[in-house]
């Protein structure tokens, strides 16, 4: 930007005093202050993370898997070994040779589990940080 002259400068510093500051009123940060709490107020109902449905959901798959095990505590199921062979041959043919450690395992299923919810709290954040 340009330095004004110093004949500009006594100008615009006369013009300046003539006009004065705007002073506001009284009451003006009050109301300023009392505009922006009614548009920042916002009535956020807390919401639990789960809703009733996927509550349920959770509680009926334990309850099934509690009493599989109850009625079929003995090994040799014929589901549970087909379904078993299946995921086995089908792990052989891709991981032929390929050893994982349990440690590795436990952190693989808790970083699935992790990317799992993240889109869910994602969502979450989202809704509460929308102003109505």
């Amino acid at each position: 930007m340009d330095k004004l002259s110093s004949r500009e400068e006594e100008q615009l510093k006369k013009a300046v005093q003539k006009v004065g500051l705007e002073k506001p009123s009284m009451e003006f940060t009050a109301n300023v202050m009392t505009a922006l709490e009614r548009k920042m107020v916002r009535h956020i109902k807390p919401a639990p993370l789960l809703s009733k449905k996927g509550w349920s959901v959770i509680i009926l798959v334990f309850v099934v898997c509690c009493s599989l095990i109850y009625f079929y505590p003995k090994e040799g199921i014929e589901l549970f070994d087909q379904v078993r062979q299946f995921r086995l041959g089908f792990a052989r043919n891709i991981f032929e040779g390929v050893q994982i450690s349990r440690t590795m395992v436990f952190a693989i299923s808790l970083l699935g589990l992790f990317l799992l919810q993240l889109p869910f709290l994602m969502q979450l954040v989202n809704k509460q940080r929308t102003v109505e």
